[in-house]
């Protein structure tokens, strides 16, 4: 039974066991191993740089964002506020649901589907913006966001 199997398919594939056709198969699986992992290297290469610059994990541990100083009288009347962004730490456990979705709906839909990262939104914003040339759009997440308001600029950039 076997052997009818072998024939059978060697009569419908000749070149499969064909010497020369092997060797060519085997050349473009070797090339297609090299460029893949020539991809690799080079994608490990670009991530290792990006890393570079990040701030330690202990640091964003430890990140405040600024609040709001309260000068107060000898009577411990407010007298005045001084900030540059008016802030008061809330916990999440007050924030109301509805304000809690409302802001994931606006800023983050999927903001329940990915790891911090939104992988589809920022394959549609590389595509739109090296399609017209420009910034035009972001496809960053609340995480994202969070990230680049504690450590980096506002300056929008294709890095």
């Amino acid at each position: 039974m076997k052997k009818k199997k072998f024939i059978i398919l060697n009569q419908l594939m000749p070149t499969l066991f064909d010497k020369e056709f092997s060797h060519i198969f085997i050349k473009i699986i070797f090339l297609l191993i090299l460029c893949s992992f020539i991809i690799l290297l080079s994608f490990s290469i670009f991530l290792y740089n990006l890393s570079r610059d990040l701030p330690s994990m202990e640091s964003v541990k430890r990140y405040r964002p600024g609040l709001s100083t309260r000068i107060y009288d000898v009577n411990d009347s407010l007298i005045t506020e001084l900030y540059i962004e008016k802030r008061e730490w809330i916990p999440l456990s007050r924030v109301n649901p509805i304000i809690k979705n409302g802001i994931l709906i606006v800023e983050d839909r999927n903001f329940y589907k990915h790891w911090g990262v939104d992988i589809y939104a920022t394959a549609r914003a590389v595509f739109v913006n090296l399609s017209t040339f420009s910034k035009r759009q972001g496809a960053s997440t609340i995480t994202q966001q969070l990230a680049r308001n504690a450590f980096l600029s506002f300056e929008k950039t294709f890095t």
